[in-house]
């Protein structure tokens, strides 16, 4: 596969990813996102305030490790560096969910474990 199909692949299933959490409400509006590493370095994001269960190919956005917008014209989750971040301590990760889901949020907000 060539490393731009790979690279197409690997949004395409991050908007299939989304999709299916939002379905299952672990995503609820506009909230959380979602990035996964390309084997050359860079990595897709989910972009800035889009409802992850109707992602469209212009949700989602490929960006350097410093951050800086390669393809898309959506601005990147405003949380990327927290994924690169990841990205570069642990090199054994190639993708990162960072989600609010309501139950798990509640049971945070009340204290219990």
């Amino acid at each position: 596969m060539a490393p731009e199909d790979r690279r197409a692949s690997i949004a395409g299933e991050l908007r299939r990813i989304g999709r299916i959490l939002g379905r299952r409400g672990i995503f609820v509006a506009d909230d959380g996102n979602l990035s996964a590493r390309c084997p050359d370095g860079t990595s897709w994001s989910t972009a800035r305030g889009v409802r992850k269960d109707a992602l469209r190919p212009g949700d989602v956005v490929r960006v350097a490790m410093d951050g800086a917008r390669l393809e898309g014209s959506s601005e990147p989750s405003s949380e990327i560096h927290l994924h690169l971040g990841i990205y570069s301590w642990r090199p054994d990760v190639g993708a990162v969910i960072h989600a609010h889901p309501p139950f798990a949020t509640g049971f945070a907000a009340a204290g219990v474990e």
